[in-house]
């Protein structure tokens, strides 16, 4: 979960903005002046963030260079004045512009200017609705289609017949030379090398290369360490600022992938984490999608409040439910789920099926679980389920994109236990 920090000497502005970021699934902090801000941002990450002062009278210079093996790149600053001045030399045949179609284009053009390359801007009276990335089929949003003006010239048959006529034109013989483009790129790759190795010490790169030596001597670590000593590799690598509640869930799920993705991937709703250690003191128990995912949580802890791990995958009853209905076991687990009473927490590390059957039971009002752990794995609907469940109004902890699992889920269950006072 990324944090963001709002500052603005207007409260309701900075309130407003903290609504809005909150159900994008951002941590918010809060300042309404300056100086508030840079307190906050003193005291984070132990006093080392790095916070820059800018100078409001500093001015570049006109040649921006940068060195990069040797090699130095310069090129000047974008100082153009975009205004509706440089709009009025028209090149084509149609010579009318109306003053808002004038507006909408000056727009469109000092918002790419601050963009990307390859950025496609829509303007439609005055407003610039969506500034999306480019790609080589163009872009779509929602009923707008676009594409760069080169975009055009990717399709080949439109390219040659353009040119094609331009030589005719000038008179001159259309002879079209078929060019590789691997090959092509092979060869720029070679000049730019032969260009870095005039440039650069090669032998003393290739010494350093060939004397480096990485240490493999296995640490000696006792057992009943190993765990808090990977927590200490796991806190040391992490890149991200992740808020101090959620920080012990997202290192236990590192701790159990291996994978750092899940610093930035893994969405949690507001105060989803507090009211689920709470619903387990009250003796609430979990519903997993997986026996595997049911071996993995933390039975002594949770039972220790009065819950229990459930999991209905393999039960007769199940699996005679979807023969009978023609759905998937997890369709029927979710559909038995939400006739037991009491309090309970769902963690999915598996079937998409229970997530997209849990959102229609959740808007038919027949479940209301006190969170969702939406973490399953793949490929076919992973994805879509895990945004439609995100978007229901219940707590939910989301891992984002194709990843995810049984294990995962697990992880997560105990982190939420482990956190308990």
């Amino acid at each position: 979960m990324q944090t963001i920090l709002v500052c603005d000497d207007d409260k309701e502005i900075v309130e407003a903005i903290e609504i809005y970021l909150q159900q994008e699934g951002y941590h918010i902090l809060k300042a309404y002046d300056g100086e508030e801000a840079l307190e906050i941002l003193k005291s984070k990450k132990n006093g080392n963030y790095n916070v820059i002062l800018i100078d409001p009278d500093y001015v570049p210079e006109e040649l921006e260079r940068k060195q990069v093996f040797g090699v130095v790149f310069e090129q000047g600053h974008n100082n153009l004045k975009i205004d509706k001045e440089m709009l009025k030399n028209i090149v084509t045949e149609n010579k009318d512009l109306t003053e808002e179609a004038a507006m909408d284009l000056v727009i469109s053009l000092i918002t790419l200017k601050y963009t990307q390359s390859n950025s496609v801007c829509f303007v439609k009276g005055g407003q610039a609705f969506s500034e999306i990335e480019g790609r080589k089929e163009g872009c779509v949003l929602n009923n707008c289609v676009g594409t760069y003006v080169h975009g055009v010239f990717d399709e080949t048959g439109f390219r040659e017949s353009y040119i094609k006529k331009i030589f005719d034109k000038k008179g001159i013989s259309f002879d079209v030379k078929t060019i590789d483009i691997e090959e092509y790129k092979n060869s720029q790759y070679d000049k730019l090398a032969n260009l870095i190795r005039e440039n650069m010490d090669m032998d003393k790169i290739y010494e350093i290369l060939e004397n480096k030596e990485t240490d493999y001597t296995p640490q000696f670590v006792l057992p009943k360490d190993i765990e808090a000593r990977s927590m200490e590799i796991i806190e040391s690598e992490m890149i991200t600022e992740v808020p101090e509640e959620y920080k012990p869930i997202v290192k236990r799920a590192i701790h159990t992938t291996a994978d750092f993705d899940y610093e930035t991937s893994l969405y949690f709703s507001p105060n989803c984490v507090e009211q689920a250690r709470k619903a387990i003191k009250r003796g609430a128990s979990i519903i997993t999608d997986t026996n595997m995912a049911k071996a993995g949580i933390n039975k002594r802890v949770l039972g220790k409040y009065g819950g229990e791990v459930l999991c209905f995958m393999a039960d007769e009853d199940i699996a005679k439910r979807a023969k009978e209905n023609g759905t998937t076991r997890a369709v029927a687990s979710m559909e038995k789920a939400s006739e037991l009473e009491g309090e309970y927490i769902i963690a999915v590390g598996n079937a998409p099926t229970a997530l997209i059957k849990l959102k229609e039971l959740i808007e038919e009002n027949r479940i209301k679980p006190v969170l969702i752990i939406a973490v399953p794995v793949g490929f076919v609907n992973v994805v879509e389920a895990k945004e439609i469940i995100s978007k229901c109004n219940v707590p939910v902890i989301v891992a984002r994109g194709r990843k995810g699992g049984s294990n995962l889920a697990a992880a997560i269950c105990n982190g939420i236990l482990y956190g308990i006072e």
